[in-house]
């Protein structure tokens, strides 16, 4: 979806390039220069270089270095870094060469410190607390321009380099939200790394500090001597003042907090810098084994209050699966933030969307904004060195190729979806259509999904059933955009499933079958003709569609004589149906997703109405049918968390007149043999039961990290959970049905959920296994 950006934005963005591009032309240029230590020659990362008439500057890379596009001269010059005397230059004129700034080390002796009762650390931080509230009253808005580098290394080679430059927009109560203006890329491809990407410079000043997913406690949040551990630890220098350096840690194991060290200067009792990880590393979903993340950020003093000027990070993902490995993908990312402004309006509609990174409109048509912005951090020597490997690198998923000896199997894709030219999709030839069942035996056969162009897709299908001696086949041609207009016309005759059957895969349940569980369906033969025509609406997940479709049903019987791989098993006959034409109009809306992606809270709500009238072009039934789902996820403990603890709630009913057959009735859905439904009954009993009245309620509540920490063990990969079913078929012989159990998904770093449930009525426990997210390339 576009970004909408308020016309306040624009203004005051072009305001700031106009007032930029107007100063004078004589004295301007690009300042290169370098920070060292005076003693010794080495370099100082991190040093801060400032113009002091204007609300500029640059930090220094690995290497010391700086660049700073000064818009006229002459200009005093001031650089900075903890532990030394600052050092401030007048520039009359640009040097010939590289400006080399050496400050001089600065020590400071204030005797041992002795700690009795309450650490120093604890007063140091009220002070400091004080200070921020003292200049948060008058600076309550901020605006800077930002510049990110970011750098995806495959082990310790760099294969991806992207830069951004953006507009950094900061509201007291809200913290930032920043704007992507403009990026390149090398290689120049459109690709999209799933597992670690450029980070939203955040500003660790803030009560609250999000990163990545997760909302942190920050160190200076006004609780914070309540919800830290403080450590005074050591005291450092800088101008003659006393700088002491106060490490933090969560009290509590399952804070939202982070470990590491501020800064703080006496006197002022500014915080000068932060570095820190977050308190307990997150794992994602698999295949990510192990995933780690540290970072610093700067400050100076500059209109009225404390601004960031740079952040840095450094992490990596490690992540695989047992039988699929992948080499460990590591990043880095400096930020840095220049021309900023204080107390300027901010447009409030920037802050209804959540924290994060947005892209303009324009921002692939903004590379021009590299050659001005004066927050560019330079490459180091070794990233020089490296540009020629880098814009060679192969594709992603060549560099992040799978291992192992089931690679084709449990392999994830490591790039997104990319953002490409809808004309030039590719065939996807080799999809499988495959089952097997006691009437078909063995169905094997292809797929294939064919573009024909950039709104319509050719989806042929074709098999043979070895028990039954037949050639299934099915063709669609369809127009499913996400948003306008959808369209689909197909016809297709194979052996279908007797009920309305729910998002299960054939494959899976057809390998239990054959393994030696009971076949859970029953089957008919099916000749069908159908076209639909529906709209999915731009500004929210609403859909609606009107299917029409006249079929011939056919009683099927049972072919194959197989009777398990694993145990013996004689599978029962398949029942007849009423058989004849079947003509149906049938209206479908839908809101969201039913699958719930992602970790956090999530909506689902579906509903669809079938009418069939005897004697519409050779229809045999007359019946009216509705059907009806409803999905909630909300978090409940420790919602700041990615993967906060959530609770879900899956809500199924049905409702079809006397007229209906068996071929289109309900039924609860529920465990086959070992294997579990998404959102049903983990205890297997028997066959399916249908019926023209259902109705069901599924609840489940996934603790995700939380329990493993209350545990003390919070690197563990698994998520462990409870949940308990409630439903009733009418006209089942069971009736109500209820059940409890608990659950542990991730298992062995597999996307598997494995169940312990049991009827509530009485206590036998049966292990049922729920294949989550597997995906094959």
């Amino acid at each position: 979806m576009a970004l909408r950006i308020p016309r306040t934005v624009c203004r005051w963005r072009l305001l700031a390039a106009l007032a930029f591009l107007a100063m004078p032309a004589s004295g301007q240029g690009l300042l290169s220069g370098r920070v060292v230590d005076a003693s010794t020659g080495l370099a100082l990362p991190g040093a801060t270089v400032q113009v002091d008439s204007l609300s500029m500057g640059a930090v220094t890379n690995a290497d010391g270095r700086f660049s700073l596009a000064i818009p006229r001269l002459p200009v005093v010059l001031t650089a900075r870094f903890i532990g030394y005397r600052s050092r401030t230059l007048r520039l009359g004129r640009f040097p010939s060469g590289t400006l080399d700034i050496a400050l001089e080390p600065e020590a400071v002796d204030l005797g041992e410190i002795v700690v009795s009762g309450e650490d120093p650390a604890y007063d140091i931080v009220r002070k400091a607390l004080a200070a921020k509230q003292a200049w948060r009253d008058t600076v309550r808005t901020a605006y800077a321009e930002g510049y990110t580098r970011f750098t995806l290394l495959r082990e310790l080679e760099p294969v991806r380099l992207e830069e951004s430059i953006s507009a950094v927009w900061w509201k007291a109560g809200d913290g930032p939200r920043e704007i992507v203006r403009a990026r390149r890329t090398r290689p120049a491809r459109r690709e999209v790394f799933r597992f670690a990407g450029p980070l939203a410079i955040p500003n660790l000043y803030d009560d609250d500090v999000p990163l990545d997913g997760t909302v942190f406690v920050g160190p200076l949040h006004p609780e914070s001597t309540d919800r830290y551990d403080l450590r005074l630890v050591a005291v450092r220098s800088r101008d003659g003042r006393p700088v002491f350096d106060v490490a933090f840690r969560p009290t509590s194991a399952t804070e939202t907090g982070l470990v590491g060290m501020m800064a703080v200067e006496d006197s002022t009792f500014d915080v000068l810098e932060i570095a820190a990880r977050p308190a307990a590393d997150r794992r994602g979903p698999p295949p990510v084994i192990e995933r780690w993340v540290q970072f610093s950020q700067t400050f100076t003093r500059m209109g009225g209050g404390m601004q960031p000027v740079a952040f840095r990070a450094e992490g990596g993902v490690t992540f695989g699966a047992p039988g699929a490995s992948y080499p460990t993908a590591r990043f880095r990312q400096v930020s840095g933030l220049s021309l900023h402004a204080t107390r300027i309006p901010v447009p409030d509609t920037l802050f209804a969307e959540p924290p994060g990174r947005i892209d303009a409109p324009d921002v692939d048509r903004q590379a021009w904004l590299f050659d001005w912005n004066p927050g560019m951090v330079p490459l180091t020597e070794e990233e020089i060195a490296s540009l020629g490997r880098v814009s060679a690198a192969p594709p992603l998923p060549v560099v992040f190729r799978a291992e192992g000896l089931l690679r084709q199997y449990l392999s994830v894709p490591v790039t997104e979806r990319p953002v490409a030219d809808p004309d030039r999709r590719p065939v996807t030839w080799v999809r499988p259509w495959a089952w097997f069942n006691r009437v078909d035996g063995w169905q094997v056969g292809l797929r294939p999904e064919v573009p024909l162009s950039r709104s319509w897709t050719l989806r042929p299908a074709a098999g043979y059933a070895e028990a039954r001696g037949g050639w299934p086949w099915a063709v669609a041609l369809v127009r499913a955009p996400e948003t306008g207009l959808r369209l689909a016309a197909g016809a297709d005759r194979f052996t279908a499933v007797t009920g309305e059957v729910v998002a299960r895969d054939r494959l899976q349940l057809g390998l239990a079958t054959w393994a030696g569980w009971d076949d859970y369906y029953d089957y008919f033969d099916r000749t069908r003709a159908y076209g639909s025509i529906g709209w999915a609406f731009p500004d929210q997940p609403l859909r609606f569609d009107v299917i029409a479709s006249a079929e011939r049903h056919r009683s099927a019987v049972k072919r194959s004589g197989h009777e398990g791989f694993l145990f013996r098993n004689r599978q029962r006959e398949n029942p007849p149906v009423e058989e004849g034409g079947l003509t149906s109009v049938a209206f479908e809306v839908s809101r969201g997703d039913a699958a719930l992606p992602g970790t956090r809270g999530g909506f689902y709500a579906g509903s669809r109405m079938e009418l069939a009238q005897s004697g519409w072009r050779g229809s045999d039934f007359d019946y009216v049918r509705w059907s009806g789902a409803l999905a909630l996820r909300v978090p409940t403990l420790q919602r700041r968390r990615a993967e906060p603890a959530t609770l879900r709630v899956d809500l199924f009913a049905g409702l079809g007149t006397d007229g209906i057959p068996a071929q289109r009735q309900g039924f609860l859905d529920m465990a086959v043999g070992v294997l579990a439904p998404g959102a049903g009954f983990r205890v297997p009993r028997g066959r399916m039961p249908l019926s023209k009245r259902w109705l069901a309620v599924f609840l489940q509540h996934d603790f995700g990290p939380a329990a493993g920490e209350w545990l003390g063990l919070a690197e563990r990969p698994e998520r462990w959970g409870v949940f308990t079913g409630h439903g009733r078929a009418w006209g089942d012989p069971v009736g109500w049905r209820h059940e409890v159990g608990i659950f542990v998904r991730n298992v062995v770093r597999l996307p598997l959920r494995i169940n312990l449930a049991s009827p509530a009525d009485a206590f036998d426990p049966h292990v049922t296994v729920l294949f989550q997210a597997v995906r094959r390339r």
